[in-house]
């Protein structure tokens, strides 16, 4: 009878209830992981335990053997209750017309300055002049000026005048124009 041990076994009053949460942490993160694999990285991560690696690796088992069912629900609620980032798609509004979205735009404050300048006075009259006969005749002589000039290569007859010129005033070569 004296062969006994009487009491509670050793290494039950010892408190692993923050090693096991961390257990049940990695379990919930990566289901596929079997329990003795994340008790025995958590055990191999740190050095300052006071018992060897068997030692902790029995007690852990025991211990979660009888508390899993525990364990993982409170790992599975802290992992609901985590902080999550969102993603700028997740706080956007959701997708809008384009009627929408104009008037969206012209209800803010870049909107609103906008619209002013464009009812202005000055806007208008700038408006007038470039839409009038005269200015919008001047513009098509100008343009068919500068077509033909393209078409008939005077253009760039004009422009390799320039650069000969250039190159007899400044004494360059021909073939070497500029740093390069």
């Amino acid at each position: 009878m004296a062969d006994v041990k009487r009491g509670r076994p050793k290494g039950s009053g010892k408190t692993d209830g923050p090693t096991l949460d961390l257990v049940a942490n990695a379990i919930v993160r990566d289901p596929k992981l079997k329990p003795t694999t994340a008790m025995l990285r958590i055990i191999r991560s740190r050095t300052d335990w006071n018992a060897t690696e068997p030692t902790l690796l029995r007690r852990l088992q025991g211990k979660w053997k009888e508390e899993s069912a525990t364990l993982l629900s409170a790992a599975r609620e802290r992992a609901s209750r985590a902080i999550v980032p969102t993603s700028p798609a997740d706080t956007s509004s959701p997708a809008l017309s384009v009627f929408e979205q104009c008037q969206r735009w012209l209800d803010s404050p870049v909107g609103k300055a906008a619209m002013g300048y464009v009812n202005s006075t000055t806007f208008q009259e700038h408006l007038s002049q470039v839409t009038s006969p005269g200015f919008q005749a001047e513009l098509t002589r100008v343009e068919k000026i500068a077509r033909g000039m393209i078409d008939d290569g005077t253009l760039s007859k004009r422009i390799s005048k320039m650069q000969e010129l250039n190159d007899r005033i400044f004494g360059l070569d021909k073939g070497r124009r500029g740093p390069w």
